[in-house]
């Protein structure tokens, strides 16, 4: 684990070591150590008109039959160490549903060290998931959000939701308002679904930086985010065959083609995915009993047909120990889908034509699995039973446009409609 964080660091790694030093050897020699943790029970029904498999976030395989448990269902602990009153320490493990290829580093879903350079002003050293969204720290806990999960369309397609590296923190208050800035710098690893098989390749973040700024005043808050990193995914087994047939189409001596090629192969990930940007905003406001929740992002994912825009809103309102609510959420993809260059009929023998559009066209379609173009209209019922103790019951109804099945595992070009209801039990303990 430590090779794990260290190694995308390098001299940043050992300056803050350095840093830490001083404050490690004033520590206590017995360091305060509290625990906590938290969880879910959930079960899904989905009734989709193609026999997909729904999924929550990309990084999971999804469900594995209609009536399924696996999706939602999660346990987290948490373990908080006090060194001195300017050094701390989070460690958090998370057990949800993974691919069988998981690393065991992958169950590490925080592993960091923070130091307070200023009473306002502190440093964090290891994995820390970056302030993107309005529940960065807390979309696998279902106490923290009134709905049974996150909504899909904005937080499913995100593949990583932790990163290693540093983490500056800084927080002040004028008249009006409390406000946050948070910059941080880092790399990241994560399996992620290929949509149409079901299966897993693995998605690297390198020198991922995540800029966010919060502001909150009463029960309102505001957040902007922006974010830049080198995506590079790896490839699928499956696609070995396509790739080789793609790059002997390529050396036809056809203007154009080259280009069109070199495109088709970046989207099925066999060439990197260049300079990713992501720019998000998100409001919260609580005006007892009523409730809004808002996030909106725009993705650029090099020249693939993953970029497009995220966003949701969510309107609720408290009815003593019970919440009901609805969601309208929405992915629009940045382009139409990838339509596979037509040779002219004198370039090649028939026979050898054939084959070579049928490479393009099986490219084409396969570069639009992760596009999205999804809607979904949403009511749900939360009941606090207890403090620590949520049931929560909600029914997804989901429009899912031509090649636009990013979101769902096995899934194919064809427009599809669905309705996903899920019960959950959200609970939690300790400090």
């Amino acid at each position: 684990m430590i090779r794990t964080l260290a190694r995308p660091l390098g001299p940043a790694a050992l300056g803050l070591a350095l840093l830490l030093a001083p404050a490690l050897a004033r520590a206590q020699q017995a360091p305060t150590l509290r625990w906590s943790g938290y969880g879910t029970l959930g079960l899904t029904s989905t009734d989709n008109s193609q026999g997909w498999r729904f999924s929550r976030e990309l990084m999971a395989p999804g469900a594995g039959a209609r009536l399924a448990a696996n999706v939602d269902t999660r346990l987290g602990i948490q373990a908080n160490a006090g060194f001195s009153p300017r050094l701390d320490g989070v460690a958090q493990v998370l057990a949800r549903d993974r691919f069988a290829a998981s690393p065991v580093s992958d169950w590490i879903q925080l592993a960091f060290l923070r130091y307070s350079l200023l009473p306002d002003l502190s440093l964090s050293l290891g994995r820390t998931s970056p302030d993107i969204f309005l529940y960065a720290n807390t979309r696998n806990v279902g106490l923290a959000m009134p709905w049974v999960r996150p909504p899909v369309e904005l937080y499913g397609w995100i593949p990583f939701s932790a990163t290693d590296g540093l983490d500056l923190d800084y927080r002040w208050r004028t008249d009006s308002a409390d406000w946050k800035l948070n910059v941080s710098y880092g790399d990241a690893r994560a399996p992620v679904a290929v949509a149409a098989q079901g299966t897993a390749i693995r998605v690297r973040a390198d020198g991922a930086g995540v800029l966010s700024l919060t502001r909150e005043s009463g029960g309102l808050l505001l957040k902007a985010s922006y974010v830049t990193t080198r995506a590079r995914t790896g490839q699928s087994p499956a696609y070995a065959p396509l790739v080789a047939g793609l790059e002997g189409v390529a050396a036809l001596p056809l203007p154009g083609l080259d280009d069109a090629v070199q495109r088709l192969l970046q989207g099925i990930g066999a060439r990197p995915l260049g300079r990713t940007h992501y720019l998000g905003v998100g409001l919260q406001y609580d005006f007892d009993p009523w409730r809004v929740d808002a996030e909106y992002s725009r993705v650029v994912v090099g020249d693939t047909a993953a970029s497009g825009e995220h966003g949701y809103l969510s309107l609720g309102r408290r009815f003593g120990d019970l919440t009901a609510y609805v969601l309208h959420a929405w992915t629009r993809p940045q382009r139409a889908p990838e339509a596979a260059p037509q040779l002219p009929a004198q370039a090649l023998p028939p026979a050898a034509l054939a084959q070579a559009q049928f490479v393009l066209d099986l490219a084409a379609a396969a570069s639009n699995v992760p596009r999205m173009d999804q809607r979904t209209s949403a009511i749900g019922l939360r009941w606090d039973l207890r403090p620590r103790l949520a049931l929560k019951l909600q029914v997804d109804r989901v429009r899912i446009g031509p090649s636009g099945a990013g979101l769902w595992m096995r899934s194919t070009p064809a427009p599809a409609t669905a309705t996903v209801t899920s019960l959950a039990l959200d609970f939690a303990w300790g400090s």
